[in-house]
This record gives structure tokens, C-alpha cells and sequence, in this order.
């Protein structure tokens, strides 16, 4: 192995705090619990692809104490990747290992300790949480979750972002409370996040949000949608954590593979502002202004964010056909009419201006199979028509626009 070889593995994978992250949990396997139990390893083959790894080809490891599924100790979730056209980085891992505290813990209702660690798509994580979760024992859909951790964070190969501008090059530490909620009520599904953090290396910033949603249920397929969002964060906080109207902070773009790395979703059409990848504000009339003052070299950020979103549901054929079957659990036919609205406040607020409103209309498909705490799990592929704007950068405020959108708006 040559000198830059050495150096490349060094500062990006082999990191001391990244051996020592890897190598703890890895000795559990090792270790036969006081049960005699053993220990089981769960292994499926992964493939992906973005513009710079070309086909990732990679495997999922799950390990488990047996017998216990997800409930039990010493839990381990990892993944390897190797990239077939061998960037400079051509080896990427993930690793996750969840400790639960008997003491403080009941039957669904568990006080753990998680270490993570990745180095995935030009971005390193590694950090420590706590986490206690308090849940319905008749009921895995209804809880209360609270926890805290401190993540080390960097971006350090701007080649996997699609916008390199919306990112910073510095290690960030990270502390980072939330408190989230949910509930199945008379109504349906309710929703609350409370989220913060606070970084506390070099560029020191804060930054908050909450989001809160409702599902009501008018009758068979008539129901409506509600959300509610807020965000501040300091002005002078780093690019990624700034709120864009249509997206919010793109950080989030990291906790879904479609987004976390270009060419995933062909780069022109994100370029192009006709792809909506939902978070923050969800504006998704104004994709196509947010990508256009990207491009242009200056994007527009905001500090001050109260959003609202709303989607009324229309009913359709093929819904009814999936309500009739058997996977209605799990698939989901969408017609809808939405509206979104925003005060918003910044640097990139538009002089006499402050908020901002969009409505149009839509349609969704979802495949949702919950994990095994209740939350969302799957995809959300939308094809929207935002037909009237408030605040439009070119062109009439009534118009003919369209978006392709991944994942939910209001999830549910």
C-alpha cells in the first residue's frame, strides 16, 4: 500500500475514536450472554448506487442475543460497502450498538444506550446517546421517547453533495436533546417532536425545532392532515443547519439514501428544482426558488421559521381497491389537495415580505411497515402540481408547476 493510501485510511476510516466505536461492540460477539443462550448474526447482501461510489455492493449485519428479537442486550446493526468505481474512500461502514439498562427498564419501555459510528457518502458520525422510551403496553403505536447524545460530525468530500455550497468542512461536536410523541387516538395518528442541539467546537451555534401533526379521519377515505412546524437557529450556524423554505436544513438530506448522496436521484432533475425531498418548512411550491438562488450563489436561508402544511385527502379508485385488500395495512393510494404557508425570517427575506404560501394538488404512494417501536418504515413517492404561489421568483403566481417528491410531508 502506497504513502497516500495509508494517508487517505488513516484520517478517514481508521480514526482512533472510529477503532475504538467498532471494536467494542465487535467483542460481544465473542462473549456468550449468562443465559447460554448464544449469540445470532444475521447477514443480507445490499446494493445502492450514487455518482461517485458507482454500485455499492455491501452486506447488513444484524446481531442479536438469541430469542430475543429487538428486546434483548448487546444489539448490533452494521453494514459494510465496497464501491465499485474505488473513489478515493472505496470502503464505507456503518455501525450501531444499542445496550439496554435493565434497571431502569420495563417491557417495551426501555432506557438504553447506543453507540454509533459511519463514515458513508464523504460524511463522518460517530457519536453516544441515551434514550428512555415509555410505551403503551397494549398498545406499540402509543409511547413517549426522550433522550440525549453528543455526536462528532464532518463533511470531508464535498464530491457527494449535489449543492457542496450548503455544506461546511468543519468537525462539529454536538449536543443534541429531543423529546418525541405518538399517539392513535379517536381522531387518528398524532405526531409532536421537540428537538435541539449545540455545537460545541469551532463555529459554536444553537438551533431548535418542533413539528406537531394530526390526522383526522372525516369518513372512509375523506380525512385531512395537519402540520405545524417551528425552527430557530443562530445566524450564525453553519450552512447545513440553516432552514430553507421548501426543505428545511439540508442536513436532513443525510437520513434517507435517495438524498444522503448524488446520483441516487439523477443530479439534472435535482438541479433542476423539479425534485422535493420534504423536511422543515415544507413549502414544496418553493423547490424550484430555493434550487434557482443556490445556483445563482445565493441561497436562501432562514433563522426564524413557522410553518404550516395541509392535505386534504380525496378518494380514488385504486385506493378503494387497496382498502378492500389485504394490504391496506401497508400500501397507500393518495389524491389530495394541499396548501402550505410559512412566516419566515432571515437574511434571505425578501424586502416588505415574510410570508410565504403555496396549495396545488397531489399524489402518493407509501409503502409503510412499521418497525417494531411503531415508527414509519418504507417509502413515499409523490407527484404534486403547486399551481399557485405567493411569492413566485419568475412568473405568474398561477402557473403550471410540478415536483417529484420523496418522502412524507405529514407522516403517518
Amino acid at each position: 500500500m502506497d504513502h497516500t493510501s495509508r494517508y487517505c485510511l488513516n484520517r478517514y476510516f481508521l480514526t482512533p475514536g472510529t477503532l475504538i466505536l467498532v471494536i467494542l461492540p465487535l467483542l460481544t460477539l465473542f462473549a456468550r450472554p449468562a443465559s447460554g443462550q448464544g449469540y445470532e448474526v444475521g447477514v443480507r447482501p445490499d446494493l445502492w448506487y450514487n455518482d461517485v461510489d458507482g454500485i455499492q455492493v455491501g452486506s447488513i449485519f444484524a446481531g442479536r442475543v438469541a430469542g430475543t428479537h429487538e428486546e434483548g442486550p448487546h444489539r448490533l446493526d452494521a453494514g459494510f460497502w465496497i464501491s465499485t468505481w474505488f473513489p478515493s474512500l472505496p470502503v464505507s461502514y456503518s455501525l450501531q450498538f444499542t445496550e439496554p439498562v435493565s434497571a431502569w427498564s420495563d417491557y417495551g419501555s426501555e432506557f438504553s444506550i447506543q453507540l454509533a459510528t459511519a463514515v458513508r457518502e464523504g460524511y463522518h458520525a460517530h457519536g453516544v446517546t441515551a434514550s428512555k422510551r415509555w410505551q403503551d403496553p397494549f398498545e406499540y403505536l402509543n409511547y413517549w421517547e426522550a433522550g440525549a447524545g453528543y455526536q462528532f460530525e464532518k463533511r470531508f468530500d464535498d464530491e457527494y453533495a449535489v449543492f457542496p455550497e450548503l455544506w461546511s468542512d468543519s468537525w462539529k461536536g454536538l449536543i443534541q436533546p429531543w423529546l418525541s410523541r405518538q399517539q392513535r387516538g379517536r381522531l387518528g395518528m398524532f405526531n409532536f417532536t421537540l428537538s435541539a442541539m449545540m455545537n460545541t467546537l469551532e463555529s459554536p451555534f444553537q438551533a431548535a425545532s418542533i413539528s406537531v401533526s394530526q390526522q383526522v379521519v372525516l369518513s372512509g377515505q375523506w380525512q385531512l392532515r395537519l402540520r405545524a412546524f417551528g425552527a430557530v437557529n443562530s445566524r450564525d450556524a453553519l450552512p447545513e443547519y440553516q432552514q430553507q423554505l421548501a426543505t428545511g436544513a439540508e442536513i436532513n438530506t443525510l437520513g434517507s439514501r435517495i438524498s444522503r448522496a448524488k446520483g441516487s436521484v439523477p443530479t439534472p432533475w435535482v438541479r433542476s428544482g423539479h425534485v422535493h425531498f420534504s423536511g422543515g418548512p415544507n413549502l414544496r411550491g418553493f423547490r424550484e426558488s430555493d434550487v434557482e438562488a443556490i445556483m445563482e450563489g445565493s441561497p436562501r436561508f432562514f433563522n426564524r421559521v413557522a410553518a404550516y402544511n395541509v392535505e386534504f385527502d380525496l378518494p380514488n379508485p385504486l385506493q378503494t381497491v387497496i382498502r378492500r385488500s389485504q394490504l391496506q395495512e401497508f400500501l397507500s393510494f393518495r389524491s389530495y389537495l394541499f396548501t402550505d404557508g410559512a412566516v419566515a425570517e432571515g437574511e434571505a427575506e425578501i424586502p416588505g415580505d415574510s410570508f410565504y404560501a403555496d396549495a396545488g394538488a397531489g399524489l402518493t404512494l407509501s409503502l409503510n411497515i412499521p418497525d417494531y417501536q411503531g415508527r414509519p418504515r418504507g417509502f413515499v413517492i409523490r407527484y404534486e402540481v403547486p399551481f399557485w404561489l405567493s411569492d413566485p421568483i419568475n412568473g405568474d403566481s398561477l402557473s403550471f408547476r410540478h415536483l417529484l417528491g420523496f418522502g412524507a410531508t405529514i407522516t403517518f
